[in-house]
């Protein structure tokens, strides 16, 4: 975890699974059985549990994020997730580890606008211990991905 990260409120698994179905809702992905996580890059405005909300996803030059899998900031009155670019190519790959470290920074985006809002930036490792299983994207046979529970 880096040093901007901050301590939140453990929410319940049950919390966390209503409020990705209602991002997906909000995304008119309810019914799908996959989700292109780079389809956000056309996102202007995403669900969090504020309301909605000004929103970029935006790819950096490796260089710029050499260390980092992800940042979710506040900037320009808008929600900013910033991703290295190797997360995109690997992302649209189909790779699991890079889908997963785009929807835990929605889970960030989406649960965490209060803190965002404040200048509190949510940058760190996709690794770290962070309830957003519920945004999780997975590559396990018989399970519907990204942003969907696995139980209703």
């Amino acid at each position: 975890m880096s040093t901007d990260d901050f301590e939140v409120d453990p929410l319940r698994d049950l919390e966390v699974r209503e409020h990705a179905k209602t991002l997906r809702r909000s995304l008119g992905w309810a019914n799908a059985e996959r989700v292109d996580p780079l389809l956000l890059e056309t996102a202007t405005e995403i669900w969090t549990v504020r309301g909605k909300q000004p929103f970029s996803l935006e790819f950096a030059s490796d260089a710029e994020m050499p260390g980092d899998s992800g940042l979710t900031v506040y900037e320009r009155s808008k929600i900013v997730v910033k991703l290295p670019r190797r997360l995109r190519h690997r992302a649209f790959m189909g790779d699991g580890y890079s889908r997963y470290t785009i929807a835990h920074e929605l889970g960030h985006t989406v649960l965490h606008v209060d803190k965002l809002m404040e200048g509190r930036p949510c940058q760190g490792e996709a690794s770290a211990m962070w309830p957003y299983r519920g945004f999780r994207s997975s590559s396990r046979p018989n399970t519907r991905p990204w942003f969907s529970p696995a139980r209703s």
